[in-house]
């Protein structure tokens, strides 16, 4: 097995076992390399300051996606020990979903307006295109196929849940978790290249600042006034990143103590008003399944 990944940044605390398992030689993983980080440094040396304003934005959604994804797989297991079977096959659906977003999140072939809210139809299209039927990149297609299924079985048991549950839908966890986990792998990997082949920072110039955090606006809010920001972790972003007018760029595992702190931690009035234990199981859960395989 390739240990080209790890090779490339030892030193640094990171996984990338399955995506060297992926590879059949170090020539494959150093092609795979070498494009990502092509393609990173032209996108980043023709953007302007906007759009170097906004790559900030995309960079935060996709670990906040990752994140995301994270914790629905950890609810997934939960529900299905439970036998809440509409819960688990909504949940197991989006932690797929969401692992392939965060990946799309930070892909520059697709403009800013594009990954605003990507679609069920965009992600399988775009995923495609970018993860599995270029010969740079070594993941194959089933990924988009497992999507496709898992959307059946959520709408199945969502839009009319039946009597008996159906010998069609059964979920194969250990091929996709491992796709989730691979997701994961890829986000990780793309951010150390950008990080350290492209620039470790990225300026919030004062000329666009508006812009941007109205670009943040879109990105980030799905309820309420879109004016505001709805997660105190996306106030507290936006104020350090005006603040120091940048942000840096840090692949996840080189982000792990300020994402633990703002993970689960501004919410526990919340809790209280819709009378809901507050352990902190789910997320203490979540937080370790992305260290375990970051």
């Amino acid at each position: 097995m390739s240990t080209y990944f790890e090779d490339r940044f030892r030193g640094y605390s990171c996984n990338f076992n399955l995506l060297e398992k992926l590879v059949n030689n170090k020539c494959e993983a150093s092609d795979y390399y070498a494009w990502v980080r092509d393609t990173y440094k032209q996108y980043y040396a023709t953007a302007n300051e906007e759009q170097k304003g906004r790559f900030i934005i995309r960079y935060y959604k996709s670990k906040k996606l990752m994140y995301s994804s994270a914790q629905m797989l950890v609810e997934a297991k939960v529900a299905k020990r439970n036998e809440c079977v509409v819960a688990y096959y909504y949940l197991i659906y989006y932690a797929l979903f969401q692992a392939m977003q965060a990946n799309l999140i930070i892909c520059t072939a697709y403009d800013d307006e594009k990954v605003l809210q990507l679609s069920h139809e965009n992600v399988k299209k775009f995923f495609d295109e970018q993860f599995c039927k270029t010969k740079k990149c070594p993941l194959d297609g089933d990924i988009v196929v497992q999507l496709e299924k898992l959307r059946e079985y959520r709408e199945y048991y969502s839009y009319a849940m039946p009597f008996n549950l159906s010998k069609d839908a059964v979920i194969d966890e250990d091929v996709l978790e491992e796709y989730i986990k691979i997701c994961y792998q890829f986000l990780n990997l793309r951010l150390f290249i950008f990080s350290e082949e492209v620039s470790k920072s990225v300026k919030l110039d004062i000329s666009c600042k508006d812009s941007v955090r109205e670009y943040m606006y879109k990105s980030c809010n799905r309820i309420g006034d879109t004016n505001v920001f709805q997660d105190d972790a996306d106030q507290n972003f936006w104020y350090e990143l005006e603040r120091y007018g940048g942000a840096d760029i840090l692949p996840i595992t080189m982000a792990y103590d300020h994402d633990f702190d703002e993970y689960g931690t501004y919410d526990y009035e919340v809790y209280e008003k819709i009378n809901m234990p507050r352990t902190q199981y789910i997320v203490r859960e979540a937080l370790s399944l992305i260290y375990s395989i970051l």
